[in-house]
């Protein structure tokens, strides 16, 4: 692979499978489907099932949070029941899930309870986000 996050020739040879043609025509790793299915699992938090869930739309954005070294947050919101996942931070939507991590540690299976941290915000996100900081984050600081 290389260090855009492309697959190259070697990987395809070396038996990889763990890759997704992306919309250039490169390929994208893929994470670990126990990983996958740890988000999946949040699902509920925004009273939407698992069926909600649509591999060929939300396996890439949620891999690109959990691989990249850059990406450290994830939100997810439903619309009309559908999910939408993004790594851009949505603007005014009244219930949010988040997921936030350190993009610089490799998360597994073993360590995804430890490194990814995951919640609902309702509101607009930047006060729902200010009020969690400053009740839970800053008294841990001080």
């Amino acid at each position: 692979m290389n260090g855009n996050g492309k697959m190259n020739g070697n990987d395809k040879e070396n038996g990889r499978d763990d890759y997704s043609e992306d919309s250039e025509g490169g390929e994208t790793m893929l994470a670990d489907e126990l990983c996958l299915g740890w988000i999946k699992s949040k699902l509920h938090l925004l009273n939407l099932t698992e069926e909600a869930w649509n591999p060929k739309e939300h396996v890439p954005v949620a891999s690109e949070f959990l691989l990249s070294q850059k990406t450290g947050h994830m939100f997810g919101f439903a619309v009309e029941g559908a999910l939408t996942l993004s790594i851009i931070t949505p603007k005014d939507r009244g219930e949010l899930l988040y997921f936030v991590r350190d993009p610089t540690k490799a998360v597994h299976i073993d360590n995804i309870d430890m490194l990814v941290h995951t919640g609902v915000l309702h509101g607009h996100p930047t006060e729902s986000l200010l009020k969690l900081m400053s009740g839970v984050y800053v008294p841990k600081v001080l």
